[in-house]
Parts: structure tokens; sequence; C-alpha cells
């Protein structure tokens, strides 16, 4: 704004020439696609829509809550030989391989899952617990929708409308098959390094929570996935135990053969040295499992749940059982959470490594120093960066994010974890840039430039 001039004279009126200047972006808004329980604003479908939420209580009002994942009792034997009937092993091979989850009596069982395992909700809670922020979240299903690639890779096609959202996550990826899940991810790089290429794929090795010696996850996920568009993406493993579920969240609903519970509770109080008058009062309340509509003198689920637990271990040891399986999470979600932390905290420039994560008891498999070497060097150049423990420090992402999935020499390997997060800061710029200058493009030449 010109002054007052009061005395006569010349006077010099500088004009910057350059008014515009490249304005900040954010650096850490992940946008995650999958299957929720709703997709509803104030009555408005959300289905297939970016929708933009910063919060879990914001996740849920629009969403819904969690699945009810539900397990089936199996004996060991009838598992193995429902295994070998599907053209595995023979019964006694695929019995010795299957790992018990509880016992009864003189017989081990196993929980097979049933249905689909949505992933989503409980990696929404791991990334607000690790430091997440603004989000977006596209919904392509409820629950009752199996989990199918065309939908996820729909998806990411939402994404294309959207400027804000620089990182890609699909936790519900890991139940389909694992084809279809190689290819997902290929879509995801495609859309990040190709269509976009202003954005980041966190991706979660198929398997992850398997020894890499004895499943082959890292050698399949490595052949598998290509060599397009890596250097905008970063690959984790192993997965994470983690605990998100709490004891509270889970019943006898979460089982859905209540006919076996039943039987085996019952099988426990009666071989128990509890008196008959204890044992009958006991039973009647195992009765009331799974019993609908209930009568005035019967117990609500909750107080069920809670009077099974004092005083049926068993059912206390499956319900433990159950909260194990579903607390077993990839861990892109939890990353992606760490990246917005150090992001907001730090900057961009700063790798999300030697950084501990929470929410975590502990990864689901121990990482050595020398299996650390394979996963960070290797001569395909495919790094994928380790999580692992330590005591005292609990866990801990060890290693930047490998932007740039290219052959490092063993002399670069020291230098790994900021050469490898420059990619993130190149593409953080590129939109940065890009953004700004918008007010330059598609101006004829007759028009001045003067924005």
């Amino acid at each position: 704004m010109m002054g007052q001039y009061k005395t006569p004279g010349v006077y010099i009126v500088e004009k910057s020439a350059f008014p515009n200047s490249v304005v900040e972006v954010a650096t850490a808004v992940p946008a995650f696609i999958g299957y929720t329980e709703r997709a509803n604003n104030k009555g408005k479908s959300l289905l297939n829509k970016a929708w933009r939420i910063s919060s879990m209580s914001e996740f849920i009002s629009f969403f819904g809550g969690p699945p009810k994942t539900q397990y089936q009792i199996s004996e060991i034997a009838a598992a193995a030989a429902a295994k070998a009937g599907k053209g595995g092993a023979a019964p006694a091979a695929a019995a010795a391989a299957v790992e018990s989850d509880f016992a009864s009596g003189d017989k081990e069982y196993v929980l097979e899952l049933q249905g689909a395992r949505y992933f989503l909700y409980h990696s929404m809670m791991l990334f607000f617990q690790n430091g997440g922020g603004a989000c977006y979240v596209v919904s392509v299903g409820g629950y009752t929708d199996n989990i199918e690639k065309p939908k996820l890779n729909a998806g990411i096609d939402v994404l294309l409308k959207e400027q804000e959202p620089t990182m890609v996550v699909i936790p519900d990826a890991m139940s389909l098959a694992e084809p279809d899940c190689i290819a997902l991810q290929q879509a995801a790089l495609s859309h990040c390094g190709q269509v976009m290429k202003n954005r980041f794929a966190i991706l979660d090795v198929f398997d992850g929570y398997k020894e890499a010696q004895d499943s082959g996850c890292i050698e399949k996920f490595r052949n598998d996935l290509g060599t397009n568009s890596l250097d905008f993406a970063a690959a984790y493993y192993p997965w994470l135990n983690t605990s998100i579920v709490q004891t509270g969240d889970l019943n006898f609903a979460n089982i859905s053969n209540a006919d076996k519970l039943q039987e085996l509770l019952k099988a426990e109080v009666d071989g128990s040295e509890l008196d008959d008058k204890k044992k009958t009062e006991i039973n009647g309340k195992i009765a009331e499992i799974g019993v609908t509509p209930k009568t005035a003198t019967m117990s609500t689920d909750v107080d069920l749940h809670k009077i099974l637990t004092a005083v049926c271990p068993l059912y206390k040891s499956i319900i433990e059982s159950i909260k194990l399986k579903l607390n077993l999470l990839p861990p892109s979600a939890g990353m992606a959470g760490v990246y917005t932390m150090v992001d907001n905290s730090r900057g961009v420039w700063k790798a999300p490594a030697n950084v501990s994560l929470n929410a975590v008891i502990s990864p689901a498999v121990e990482i050595t120093n020398a299996q650390q070497e394979d996963l960070n060097v290797t001569t395909a150049g495919k790094s994928i960066n380790a999580i692992r423990t330590f005591i005292g420090e609990g866990t801990l992402v060890w290693g930047g994010p490998h932007a740039r999935w290219q052959q490092f020499g063993l002399e670069l390997y020291q230098r790994a974890q900021n050469h490898d997060h420059a990619g993130r800061i190149h593409q953080t710029g590129d939109q940065s840039v890009c953004i700004r200058t918008q007010c330059f493009q598609h101006l004829g030449n007759d028009q001045k430039h003067d924005q």
C-alpha cells in the first residue's frame, strides 16, 4: 500500500518481480482403501468415494465399527484331513504342520477363520496409535461382501481425482489370493509412479507373518512384484503382533460353532473338582451361549462373557487365542502413522528409521543381523525394510524407507537410510512446485502472466 507523500520529491516504489512463492504441501496424507461396516454421511453414500477424516472417531462415524470375525473350533486331525483333501500334504504331515491354538483333555484344537478377514478397521486404529492424522478413506464394500481385487483396484482409480493424498495403503490386499495381491500392488505402484508421479505406496509382504526361510515369502514377493515404479514404494517385513484388539472386544459370538464350544466347556466343568451344585449352575450358563431371544432370567451377552471368563479357564484360553489372531496385522498402516508423525515433527527429510512403534508387542518374526543384511542389500536391488525388537528399546523400524529400490553396492549400505529417503522428498517437491505453477499453465500467448 502506497503511503501519503507530504513533501515534493521523487519517490521510488518497488514492486516485487516474484510475488508468488512455492507453497508448502502436506507430505504425509495417506489414502486407505478397503472394506468397512458402512459408508454413509447423513444418508448420503460414501461408497467408492475418497472421504477425508482426521481421527478414529470420525472413521467410526462415517464408516462404522469393527468386523465380527468368526473362527471355527476344529480338532487338528480333522483340520489336517480337510487340508489334505484340498490337495495338500498327507494327513499325518499336514497335522504335524498345523500349530495348536489350545488343548482340551488329550486333544488339540485349532481356530479356523470363517469367511474373509477384513483388516482396514484395526489397521486404522494402528495408524492413529502411531501418530496418524489427516487421511482419506475409500470404502469399496461392506463386511458382507467378498474381498475382491477389482473392487480394491477401483478404489485406487477413485484417487485419480484427489490432489492431497501422498501415500496409498491397502491392508485388505493381504486377504486376497497371492497372485491377486501382487497384481493389486503392481496397480498401486503404477498409480503412484506412472500416473500421478507424486505418491508413495506402502506395501506389505504377503504371508509376512511367516518365517522367510520356511515360507519363501520374501523371495516370492521380490520375484513376482516386478521392477516398474519401485522408486515410488517401500515394503516392510514382518507383520506385527499388536495390542489393538482387547479381550473386552471379543466374546463367544466370535466362534461360529457354538455347539462345539458348549461341548468343550461342559466337558471341562464336568471333569473339574467343583461340587455338583456349582457344576449345574455353570453348565446352565454355558447352555445360554448363542440363545436368542433371551428370557428375563438369562444373562446378557456382556454379562455372560464376563461370567464364562471368570469360571471357565478353557473359555478364557480360547478368547485369548482369538485375540492373538486378530492382533496380527500387516505393518503398512502403522508405518503410514510413523511417516505422518516424523514428517510433522521433524520434516520429510528425516527418514522414519530407528523409530519405535506404539501398540505393538513384537514383530511376528524375529530377524537376525544376517537375515537383515539380505533384506537390505540384495543382488536384485529390491530392499525390504526390517522391523525388529531390541532389549530395552522395544519394536523399532530398523532402516529408512527404501523409496529407491536400486542396486546399492555394499559401500553404499551405510548411506542407504538417507539416500533411499530422497525419493519421497523429490516427490513432495514436485507436487509443491506443480500446485504453485498451475496459474501459469494453459494461458494464451497474448495473456499476461500477472499472478
